[in-house]
């Protein structure tokens, strides 16, 4: 929790101040978009890691119903819990896509009329990092989400210890699932709310939004 408390508050700082330097804010003044948008970029970063803690400790309920050992039981759990290599680098170049198809665009449609202000390329350039880094901590979301789902398949196939009087194991992972749905409605719910900007009717669904929702949908 400390981690995500200091990384938003640098976030928020980080996000105003480039555009202090670019002189299209005011030295001192907070716009609440920028400061939501640093927001924003955690959210994924924040589901993915509850989900895999959550996903630890379903398959350790679910461990019964496994005749595994427990070398076995520790490769399963890090497959769960860990997007393999090509995957992560897939999740990068999906980011890096997204977010540069949509320079200067993905500006104007994050941040709203502040960015109107901006007078350099600097805000261009340093928010297209954070889009990448956005776009592409959601596809890791979505990658590690798929596969978590796969294996949990997996897993309910291969279960032979089951007590008809005992269902708490069987069930173990249908908690986790209904985790996935709930933290994505939530976060949809979020970036649902109206940023308090001087034109917000003029904000339109660019690429961007699109790759989000289609990912949600996924």
């Amino acid at each position: 929790m400390l981690f995500y408390v200091l990384f938003s508050a640098i976030g928020v700082l980080l996000n105003n101040v480039v555009i202090w330097i670019d002189g299209g804010l005011q030295l001192g003044s907070l716009d609440a978009g920028l400061s939501m948008f640093a927001v924003y970029a955690l959210c994924w970063i924040a589901l993915y890691h509850f989900l895999n803690h959550y996903g630890s400790r379903a398959l350790m309920s679910f461990r019964p119903l496994l005749e595994s050992s427990e070398a076995e039981v520790d490769r399963i759990d890090f497959e769960h819990t860990t997007l393999p290599r090509n995957l992560g680098w897939l999740a990068a170049f999906v980011g890096v896509a997204i977010a540069v198809s949509q320079i200067p665009g993905n500006l104007p449609n994050a941040l709203g009329p502040v960015a109107l202000k901006t007078q350099t390329v600097l805000p261009v350039a340093y928010f297209t990092c954070v889009a990448i880094f956005f776009s592409a901590a959601f596809s890791a979301l979505v990658f590690c989400t798929i596969r978590q789902l796969r294996l949990i398949t997996a897993l309910h196939e291969e279960a032979t210890a089951i007590d008809l009087l005992s269902l708490r194991a069987p069930h173990a992972f249908s908690a986790f699932t209904a985790r996935i749905g709930v933290g994505l409605i939530l976060i949809l719910v979020l970036f649902s709310i109206p940023v308090p900007w001087d034109n917000a009717s003029a904000i339109t669904v660019s690429g961007f939004d699109t790759f989000h929702m289609l990912g949600f949908l996924c």
